[in-house]
């Protein structure tokens, strides 16, 4: 704002009689954009609603202008938020395939080798970086220890699956 100016807000008069004068005028202008009517219809309320809690000082002439691009910046949010649910729906309804039989295999591997520590609190510990992802922070977190004891309990669950492999084969 410009020295001297200070935030004015419509008054009732003012805002009824932009409404008047330009919703004929913003419906049009949205229809353009947007497919669904109900939608040109929401937009113009939130575009009023936004007039109303205007508050910068703003002459009458640019009401309209204020009010195509309040209106043209809504109807780019709705589109981004159809595309984000959209790609979301689209997500939650595709088919889910199985995985490769190599894939479970492995998995299944893995999840055999760690069953071979006998450590309850290593096991989780291996379970959480190995399988899990967690990072050693994370996980130190996660099992209220320090990442130092973290990288022990890896080290030796990792030395007593070897030593257990060893004796199998």
């Amino acid at each position: 704002m410009f020295k001297g100016e200070f935030a004015v807000m419509l008054d009732e008069r003012q805002l009824n009689e932009a409404y008047v004068r330009y919703r004929a005028e913003l419906v049009r202008y949205l229809s353009r954009i947007l497919r669904h009517p109900q939608d040109v219809e929401d937009l113009v309320q939130d575009c009023f609603i936004r007039l109303m809690t205007v508050q910068a000082k703003l002459e009458e002439s640019r009401i309209p202008y204020y009010l195509k691009v309040i209106a043209r910046n809504m109807a780019t949010d709705v589109f981004r938020k159809k595309i984000r649910t959209a790609k979301r729906d689209s997500r939650l309804n595709s088919p889910r395939f199985c995985q490769d039989t190599s894939e479970l295999e492995i998995e299944e591997g893995v999840r055999e080798m760690v069953s071979l520590i006998g450590n309850q609190q290593h096991r989780r510990i291996v379970e959480l970086r190995i399988i899990h992802g967690y990072t050693i922070k994370e996980t130190a977190q996660l099992m209220d220890c320090s990442e130092s004891k973290i990288k022990s309990s890896v080290h030796s669950a990792v030395k007593r699956i070897r030593a257990n492999l060893k004796v199998i084969s």
